[in-house]
């Protein structure tokens, strides 16, 4: 059954990992000139499916192995299936090495994680503080509690290095500081 308001958002695996470990919280998007947000009905009170790197494995009958799926994952395979997520790799007592399917295919089924939305604002990426990058999962070395406590905090800096790797190409740098929707949420179940 689809849940209402309920809308997909792409996460790489080292974010989903900190999602999990309750140090992601937050979570900022381009909006682009002249466009509306990624996410354009994302909404204090709406879901967040995950999307992230995954594999459907599957034992055929009378094979002791798990196999990957092959072909379009609409549906929820009737056989013995398994989903597994390069986010937690390597999993203690099972291994999977690959082939991955990129987060963006991963059907609603496949899903572990919700996220329930508590708050939405804009604003320019390096208008953020060091706190806001320990609400994003990073934490530098320095760091324990609160940044703004915390003498030679580097968190502002390691969130800037994870920002231009992820959106750097796609024309996003954070020297060109564009605008972005911020959506700090809360990790469900």
């Amino acid at each position: 059954m689809k849940e209402k308001n309920a809308w997909p958002i792409l996460f790489k695996p080292e974010l989903v990992r900190q999602i999990m470990a309750g140090k992601k919280i937050a979570t900022r998007r381009v909006v682009k000139p002249g466009t509306r947000p990624r996410i354009p009905l994302a909404a204090v009170g709406n879901m967040l499916w995950v999307r992230e790197c995954f594999q459907v494995l599957l034992k055929p009958h009378l094979v002791n192995k798990w196999l990957p799926a092959v072909g379009p994952l609409k549906e929820k395979p009737v056989r013995q299936c398994r989903v597994v997520y390069a986010a937690d790799r390597p999993a203690a007592g099972f291994s999977w090495e690959g082939p991955w399917r990129p987060g963006i295919h991963m059907p609603r089924w496949a899903c572990r994680l919700r996220l329930s939305v508590f708050g939405i604002y804009y604003q320019r990426v390096q208008d953020m503080t060091a706190d806001d990058a320990q609400r994003e999962g990073v934490l530098c070395d320095n760091c324990e509690a609160s940044c703004a406590a915390t003498a030679g905090c580097t968190c502002l800096d390691e969130f800037r290095k994870l920002w231009d790797r992820i959106n750097g190409a796609r024309g996003y740098a954070w020297k060109d500081n564009p605008a972005v929707q911020v959506i700090d949420f809360l990790k469900l179940g």
